[in-house]
């Protein structure tokens, strides 16, 4: 199959920032390969920060990726938030993340996981990839 990341060595970082599974809710590589299979291409990033900001720092993220490529459609999201295994995440900040996926719009395929490292006390780190549709 044709590599169809913007960056191969992003690609190579993200995937193992997503595929590192010592979470609950994972995701994996059948998850980035469907992914890969429904795009025209894929780009990512990664961001940190607090923990009270998973909202702020969700969007952030995102929008960086996805005006990064104004022209183009997103058609899939994967979103992995790696915290402490102390923190609790509220439901109102899972909620919040809900809020921030409905800002992409219905037809996004959305697919998000939780990994846990001792490492990070009350920071988050959010890893973002897009997967995009060019225009006809």
């Amino acid at each position: 199959m044709d590599n169809k990341m913007i960056n191969p060595d992003l690609e190579k970082m993200i995937a193992e920032e997503i595929l590192a599974n010592k979470g609950s809710i994972t995701l994996d590589a059948n998850d980035i390969q469907e992914m890969k299979d429904s795009s025209d291409y894929l780009d990512g990033a990664v961001a940190d920060g607090k923990l009270d900001d998973i909202e702020e720092l969700s969007k952030k993220t995102i929008n960086q990726v996805k005006d990064a490529h104004p022209q183009d459609k997103i058609t899939a999201l994967l979103l992995k938030l790696r915290v402490d295994k102390g923190a609790e995440l509220l439901t109102c900040q899972v909620g919040t993340l809900y809020d921030v996926f409905s800002l992409l719009g219905d037809d996004v395929s959305v697919k998000w996981g939780v990994e846990f490292d001792a490492t990070l006390c009350d920071e988050v780190r959010v890893i973002v990839l897009c997967g995009f549709k060019r225009p006809d």
